[in-house]
């Protein structure tokens, strides 16, 4: 050091390669003040650098943090020493820590290739494998390195556990965490890493609990913030998820992948401005090359385009993004999805079809998912396998097994379908704290709160305009169905699943509770004055007119709006309320074979049969109470009578709107929109009566939904087992 030191006080090239070398030292010791003295007198002159001190530059400004301007000094030092390994590392450990993970792989490699011997370098691949989820490859490299000492040891050993919960091995993993030596013991990475085997095994709370630890060790750890968020997001709980990514992000702020992740926890708790800004930084940081991340970058901005309603936008972005890779799967699968939406549902199937041909799993699950069901029953053998393997989605891949319910169903192997759909539900439903009897308190509040002489002091309140349009009942009852027959008359708009209603409902509640400016939501509504209620209207309104400014009639199509009938009353006195009942039998066995993805806490009921009794009868209760409270105001559509006889029923819901039959609303399935929820296959072809009394081939399974309904079974019993 002391020879680098009078190489610096001498001045020319050699000094500026030896104040390179010197400052990397430095900051290798602790020393980062002085050593950024000596970096900055390098960078001054960094024209002057060779190779080498190019990559001593560059290797300073890794260990200081600043990872992009360390990858331009090693992407020129390598350029110079094609031949030095060391440089191929230290760019490839740059740029994974950019989240540029295919690029740091082919540094890695070209590494490995010119030193084979080398185990750090293995270790680095297997670390970068583990990022872009290619376990077997990690634990390739990894099986190829021998018991290192130290910090190294204990890194290669974190990776392999890592690998094998991710690959689904997690009767391994658990042995090897267990193990009597374990080199992590204590620290946060092993905090993680046990989180990550609990969420594996179904043990979400154990798995909370472990991310807590790590980040009580270590707050600034972003990998375990990481995992956090996604647990968090898995569980519905975006509340946590968010700041949790907002704070990696700071920690991180030139990871692109970290702000896509952003992105997506953002879009899907329909914070969509901040989700569009949150992608924007995605896509500047990884413009300059369109690499793997920026085609994922323009996914997730398509996504935006979509929740915005721009379906065309998204359209084109996820066309740019095939463009640059026309095999990505993530691309293909979205693009396949989007244009199922529109009805163009061969293409959706032409897509799927080619990433079958490269990831066969994903892509039969995505054919099926569009009605294209395999001919061969071993293809379903085979899915039923990948589908039972744990991994860190839980103890086995629900989202396959609904998939695979539905394929089976199709066979007419009803007992198979069920046992899926069962192993699907009872993974989905451990994600969930849905408790039946705190919505059970929640629905006696909301009656207590509007009753009859409510609206009756609260008359000539709210705004008068006829605009909204609320389709509401059950999922599965049929609202989509309703409200494409309704969009497709020439004065009405159909909007799709907006959620202004809850989230007034919801934001009330935080203003009561949380800023003590009153009593939550629905109490409140009782002591809110009518200037707060029309400035609420207006707000709505305004919204919904941004949809179609020309249209007489806008359609909020959201389901569970059933529980703030009150709230709409007291808003829009005069606006229409068109409520979809169906047989309950066939809205559970529907809901049981779909998958929610275990997002939502309000739809917990869904995973169990059980509960769905109890929140079938909650609701029944609550439309009973509408009805008295709000006589006359309430259309109620039966599913089976339009089926029946569409023309008549149809006829009825656009008298009771005051609007003339027009002969398109019978051709709904021509209407050019997207449609986003699961009866997107109903809405493109004429109306069909299938999917009535299907529960009968599931009634020797529904023992727990009929003693609910029938009044054997009440909260105050144990919950029997339901069969598999």
């Amino acid at each position: 050091m002391a020879q680098c030191r009078s190489l610096v006080a001498a001045g020319g090239a050699r000094g500026l390669e030896a104040a390179a070398l010197l400052g990397m030292s430095l900051i290798q010791q602790g020393q980062q003040e002085e050593g950024r003295h000596f970096l900055a007198e390098a960078t001054r002159q960094r024209e002057l650098l060779d190779g080498l001190a190019l990559a001593d530059l560059g290797g300073g400004l890794l260990l200081l943090g600043f990872a992009a301007q360390a990858v331009t000094n090693l992407e020129e030092a390598a350029a110079q020493a094609p031949d030095d390994g060391y440089i191929h590392n230290r760019l490839g450990l740059a740029l994974a820590l950019l989240g540029r993970f295919e690029q740091a792989i082919e540094a890695f490699e070209n590494a490995l290739a010119l030193l084979p011997g080398n185990p750090g370098f293995r270790v680095n691949l297997a670390r970068v494998m583990v990022r872009v989820e290619r376990w077997q490859k990690a634990l390739d490299y990894l099986g190829q390195v021998d018991d290192l000492p130290g910090d190294s040891g204990s890194l290669a050993w974190e990776i392999r556990l890592e690998a094998l919960v991710g690959s689904g091995r997690l009767d391994e993993a658990e042995t090897l965490y267990r193990s009597a030596a374990v080199p992590g013991s204590g620290s946060t990475q092993f905090d993680r890493l046990a989180a990550m085997i609990a969420a594996g095994r179904d043990r979400h709370d154990e798995a909370e609990f472990h991310y807590r630890q790590a980040l009580a060790k270590n707050p600034t750890n972003v990998r375990a913030l990481e995992g956090f968020s996604i647990l968090s997001e898995a569980r519905g709980r975006f509340f946590e998820a968010i700041p949790l990514l907002q704070k990696a992000v700071e920690l991180e702020p030139e990871s692109a992948t970290l702000w896509v992740q952003l992105a997506t926890v953002f879009l899907r708790s329909k914070a969509v401005f901040q989700a569009e800004k949150a992608v924007q930084k995605a896509l500047f940081l990884t413009s300059e090359r369109e690499g793997p991340q920026h085609v994922t970058a323009l996914c997730t901005l398509a996504g935006v385009e979509e929740e915005k309603g721009n379906v065309q936008a998204a359209e084109e972005e996820y066309r740019h993004a095939l463009a640059i890779d026309p095999e990505n799967t993530l691309a293909l699968n979205k693009l396949g999805h989007l244009l199922v939406q529109l009805g163009r549902i061969e293409e959706g199937i032409t897509l799927f079809e080619k990433i079958s041909k490269k990831t066969p799993t994903i892509g039969q699950t995505f054919l099926i998912r569009a009605r294209h069901y395999p001919d061969d029953p071993v293809q379903l053998e085979m899915l039923e396998q990948a589908a039972a393997r744990p991994g860190l989605g839980g103890s086995v891949a629900a989202g396959i097994y609904f998939e695979l319910a539905r394929a089976w169903e199709h066979r007419g192997d009803y007992d198979r379908a069920f046992s899926c759909a069962h192993q699907a539900n009872k993974v989905r439903r451990a994600w969930l704290t849905y408790d039946s009897m705190e919505i059970q308190r929640e629905t006696e509040r909301i009656m207590a709160t509007f009753t009859r002489s409510l609206f009756e002091q609260r008359q000539g309140g709210g705004d008068p305009s006829r605009l909204p349009v609320f389709v509401l009942g059950m999922p599965r009852s049929g609202t989509t169905l309703v409200e494409q027959i309704l969009a497709s008359h020439p004065r009405l708009f159909g909007a799709g699943e907006l959620g202004q209603i809850t989230t007034w409902a919801q934001g009330l509640t935080v203003m009561g509770r949380h800023l003590g400016t009153g009593p939550p939501y629905p109490e409140c509504m009782a002591t809110l004055s009518s200037v707060q209620i029309a400035k609420m209207a207006r707000y709505c309104l305004t919204e919904l007119q941004k949809f179609d400014p020309d249209a007489d009639f806008v359609i909020n199509k959201l389901p569970h709006n059933f529980r703030h009938i009150g709230l709409i009353q007291l808003l829009f006195p005069n606006a229409a309320i068109i409520h979809c009942m169906r047989e309950p039998r066939d809205v559970a066995i529907s809901s049981y074979f779909l998958d929610f993805a275990a997002k939502s806490h309000g739809l917990g009921y869904a995973f169990d049969l059980r509960e769905f009794g109890f929140h079938y009868l909650d609701y029944q209760h609550l439309m009973d109470h509408w009805h008295e409270v709000l006589p006359g105001k309430i259309l109620d559509v039966r599913y089976e009578e339009l089926v029946e006889e569409p023309e008549v029923q149809v006829r009825r819901m656009l008298d009771y709107l005051g609007l003339e039959w027009d002969p398109s609303v019978l051709e709904f399935q021509k209407l050019e929109r997207s449609v986003k929820t699961a009866s997107v296959w109903q809405v493109r072809q004429p109306i069909y009566k299938t999917s009535r009394q299907r529960w009968r081939n599931y009634a020797k399974f529904l023992g727990p939904l009929e003693d609910v309904l029938s009044g054997r079974d009440d909260h105050a019993t144990s919950p029997p087992e339901q069969p598999a």
